[in-house]
């Protein structure tokens, strides 16, 4: 793309400098995406061109009379004092411009976070369920190996304790 300054971009499509910088300072985007902004001003792709001429002339811009009295360190002057409010109307706008993007980041991040939190939720939820049901296993199975020990119980026999050597050998004796 080739980049002509804003005074002779005017002069080449027929209409003042003033009405440029009126129309950058409008804001509209569809000239602003031909703008460029450097260490040396705001210069305009000739490919704008296009936009001027399918119009010829903007009706929204009140043209100033070209005064030929004006010395030309007074239009370097309002050329500055033009290019400085489009610097800041252009960084205005892309401030907006970052800013709305941010703001739509930051409301889908929080729909993501809203749907992770609903997930970590029904997840709690899920494993609570599953711990009250271990929980009833391990009451059912503590009853059921009760039932089982009731049931498989046998008789005890109790037997008099082994008698010793001494013991035999007494019994014997004394008993005769």
């Amino acid at each position: 793309m080739n980049y002509l300054t804003v005074p002779k971009f005017a002069e080449k499509i027929g209409i003042t400098k003033q009405a440029i910088y009126q129309r950058i300072k409008r804001a509209d985007p569809d000239f602003l995406k031909f703008i460029l902004k450097d260490k040396d001003g705001i210069k305009i792709s000739e490919d704008a061109m296009s936009l001027f001429n399918a119009v010829n002339v903007d009706l929204d811009i009140k043209q100033e009379p070209f005064n030929t009295n004006s010395s030309s360190k007074q239009n370097e002057n309002n050329d500055d004092k033009h290019s400085e409010d489009i610097s800041i109307n252009i960084d205005h706008i892309n401030n907006k411009e970052i800013i709305t993007r941010l703001e739509a980041e930051i409301k889908d991040l929080k729909q993501q976070i809203h749907s992770m939190l609903d997930i970590q939720n029904k997840q709690l939820d899920q494993i609570n369920r599953l711990y009250d049901q271990i929980e009833d296993k391990d009451k059912l199975i503590a009853e059921q190996s009760q039932r089982i020990l009731e049931q498989t119980r046998l008789p005890v026999i109790v037997e008099p304790p082994k008698q010793t050597l001494w013991e035999k050998i007494k019994w014997k004796l004394f008993k005769s």
